[in-house]
């Protein structure tokens, strides 16, 4: 059972986006526990909604908070995106993407706090766009999660430029899922992405199914693995 929360965003254009909050849908664990309860967060991909990645992720568990974070922008009738896509083709990511980032990451940390939760035991998972941005607040903000799981998805380009912290980025665990016959981000692109982690010795789970843009139950039943359960 999910609880759905709305909250409107403090100010929205094309140039200067901020936020004071997200629209998202909250899981309340429905077991209870006597010690603070694990926390997922969940990013759709780009023209989807909230609904769209619940869906894929309603096996999780049941002790644990999961809040499902909807897109900031409006493609058409109740589907959303993060940020404009066009402009990452280019290799040129304006400020409003970055802000995405450090926006979500410091957002997440709040929600942590605010729910009760776990501060040690913070999940992040996306698909498509979702997984590019919790790729880029895993490298960007390591501390952001324990865990994350990245499923579609690939780097954002300007990270591909950048220096990574390698000694901050190694305390995060990252599983990347991928399918071969991707015809939206070309399976070529997760591989860099587990190439560049390798490279500095990050904790990166890499598969690949023979699969298009799509989870599957061998992902799900991977990822489970993955969270321990």
């Amino acid at each position: 059972l999910f609880f759905v929360f709305f909250f409107v965003p403090s100010v929205l254009c094309a140039q200067n986006i901020r936020w004071q909050d997200w629209f998202h849908v909250i899981r309340k664990p429905v077991v209870k526990t006597e010690s603070p309860a694990p926390i997922l967060f969940l990013l759709h991909g780009y023209n989807r909604n909230e609904m769209h990645i619940q869906d894929q992720f309603e096996w999780l568990p049941g002790d644990w908070y999961v809040v499902v974070i909807r897109g900031c922008l409006p493609l058409g009738k109740n589907t959303w995106c993060y940020y404009d896509v066009s402009e990452d083709r280019k290799g040129s990511i304006p400020a409003a993407q970055r802000d995405v980032w450090k926006h979500l990451s410091q957002w997440m940390k709040l929600k942590t706090r605010e729910l009760g939760a776990d501060s040690q035991q913070v999940y992040l998972a996306g698909f498509s766009q979702g997984a590019m941005i919790a790729l880029a607040i895993g490298i960007l903000f390591p501390e952001t999660a324990q865990k994350i799981v990245v499923c579609s998805g690939k780097l954002p380009n300007e990270l591909k430029s950048l220096t990574w912290d390698a000694a901050a980025i190694g305390k995060t665990n990252f599983l990347i899922l991928h399918g071969t016959q991707d015809k939206v981000i070309p399976v070529s692109e997760a591989r860099e992405a587990q190439k560049r982690l390798n490279a500095i010795q990050a904790r990166v789970i890499y598969q690949e199914y023979d699969c298009n843009h799509e989870m599957t139950p061998a992902m799900r039943l991977k990822i489970d693995q993955f969270w321990g359960k």
